[in-house]
């Protein structure tokens, strides 16, 4: 058999077995969201932190279950979640507008500003950084 065929069966195979994976990791990532958002928040942390094992570059899950962290005032462990996004993908705004937010709900509006005004150079019109940095500054007593 010619490498070239070999070469060729192997990325359709390849193809073959990611797409149930890939399928399976974002219904895992809807079911998730979905207690998320129903207040069963431990139980959407079980599914994504086994889904991130699984596929740890699965940022849409990571700040699902960094918000969720938030969202229980558990901000070290919201934190540390999405910094691995905002690291790998400093371009993912969704990503860094829940480190804001986590940033402002743990009483850190300087860390918010901050990151806000990393957002603000790539995107300057983005209303949700827009805001944020309103309420940063408001929180910071710049603002009255």
């Amino acid at each position: 058999v010619a490498p070239r065929a070999v070469a060729m069966l192997l990325t359709i195979a390849a193809i073959v077995l990611a797409v149930p994976f890939t399928a399976l990791a974002q219904d895992d990532f809807q079911r998730a969201r979905e207690l998320a958002f129903d207040d069963r928040r431990e139980e959407a942390r079980e599914i994504l932190i086994d889904l991130l094992e699984r596929r740890p570059e699965h940022w849409d899950a990571r700040v699902l279950l960094g918000r969720t962290y938030a969202w229980d005032d558990r901000y070290d462990e919201g934190r540390e979640q999405l910094e691995i996004v905002v690291e790998a993908r400093p371009d993912y705004a969704d990503a860094r507008v829940a480190l804001v937010d986590l940033e402002l709900w743990s009483d850190h509006p300087e860390r918010a500003l901050a990151l806000v005004e990393e957002g603000l150079r790539s995107e300057p019109t983005r209303e949700e950084f827009l805001l944020r940095a309103a309420r940063a500054q408001r929180d910071l007593g710049r603002l009255s």
